[in-house]
């Protein structure tokens, strides 16, 4: 990792949000390294041991501590304060009024706050808008801004490869919502056709995709094989060693594009021009209902989700066999 020359300065983050919206950071964190001699964070912890695995951070907090909760009231705790303290600046991911006020009370104008993410009039991708955010702010000089931007979306991190014969693929059927997850019988029918291609798809499943272990089709005698870490940074060394990767709109896609994998992102009711995943080889398929995307915090979405429907098996496939074309 490299850092400005001379640089000392370190810089304390706190993110309260769920996993993708963590993980969305990620490339402005990465663009911030070369600034700041050490970025540590106060998040879930399982968060923080994926962040600290990719070098993103290089120290963690519980943000679920009992200490931190403190920054609420009107009494916070002593050694949050010193902690606080401690740091050249602190960098907020968060809509709370409350906790800004409480920062800058003990940093003054070295504590900034960013929203998590635009407002959903906003065509604006997720990345971009915090990258664009920080730049409003007084955390970096003019010269820094300019070498921030140049590198927030810089994706080398895995050299490019074609598919041959016996390349993996991982299949992540799941998704944080049951509405922006296809539907699994199409997902099995599509790891019999990459079957048939000499492929060999794998499905990937975390603690809460137990219904789809269950399912026939999956595991057994004849089923796909299934992966099932134990933790967010076996994932992580899973989608390092995978050549392909397809999956929703989920915070594992959103890891997958930004370890340069090649991804398929399969999007029904939220936005892909906001929340597509961020990577060097990244392919969305998505229906064309004029009704999507309806998936926002601030919108009233439907129950019927048509716009996942119609999404077939051939055009996953087609936009998965376009990402090994150029």
């Amino acid at each position: 990792m490299t850092y400005q020359q001379g640089s000392t300065k370190r810089l304390l983050i706190a993110h309260q949000g769920a996993l993708g919206d963590f993980i969305v950071t990620f490339p402005v964190l990465r663009g911030l390294r070369q600034y700041f001699s050490r970025i540590d964070a106060i998040c879930r912890t399982a968060f923080g041991q994926l962040a600290n695995h990719l070098c993103i951070v290089d120290r963690y907090y519980p943000v679920d501590a009992a200490r931190f909760a403190s920054l609420y009231t009107n009494s916070i705790d002593q050694k949050v304060i010193e902690l606080i303290v401690s740091y050249d600046r602190v960098l907020l991911f968060s809509f709370s009024d409350t906790l800004e006020r409480a920062v800058q009370n003990i940093k003054g104008d070295h504590a900034f706050r960013i929203p998590p993410w635009p407002n959903s009039t906003r065509k604006e991708h997720v990345t971009a808008f915090l990258a664009n955010h920080l730049l409003g702010l007084n955390l970096l000089s003019s010269l820094e801004k300019e070498r921030f931007t140049a590198s927030v979306f810089d994706n080398r991190h895995l050299p490019a490869s074609g598919l041959t014969t016996g390349s993996k693929v991982v299949i992540s059927p799941g998704a944080g919502s049951i509405k922006k997850r296809w539907s699994l019988s199409n997902f099995l029918k599509l790891a019999v056709r990459l079957q048939e291609k000499g492929l060999q798809p794998e499905f990937l499943l975390g603690p809460a995709e137990q219904d789809i272990k269950q399912a026939p089709g999956v595991h057994g005698e004849g089923g796909i094989p299934v992966i099932e870490p134990e933790s967010l940074t076996d994932i992580a060394y899973i989608l390092t060693k995978t050549d392909g990767y397809i999956g929703n709109d989920s915070a594992v896609s959103h890891l997958a594009a930004f370890l340069g994998v090649p991804v398929v992102a399969i999007f029904g009711p939220s936005d892909p021009d906001r929340w597509r995943p961020v990577g060097l080889r990244v392919e969305v398929v998505r229906s064309a209902l004029d009704c999507s995307p309806c998936f926002e915090p601030d919108k009233n979405d439907c129950n019927h989700l048509k716009c996942m429907d119609e999404i077939t098996i051939d055009s996953v496939l087609g936009s998965f066999e376009h990402l090994f074309q150029s």
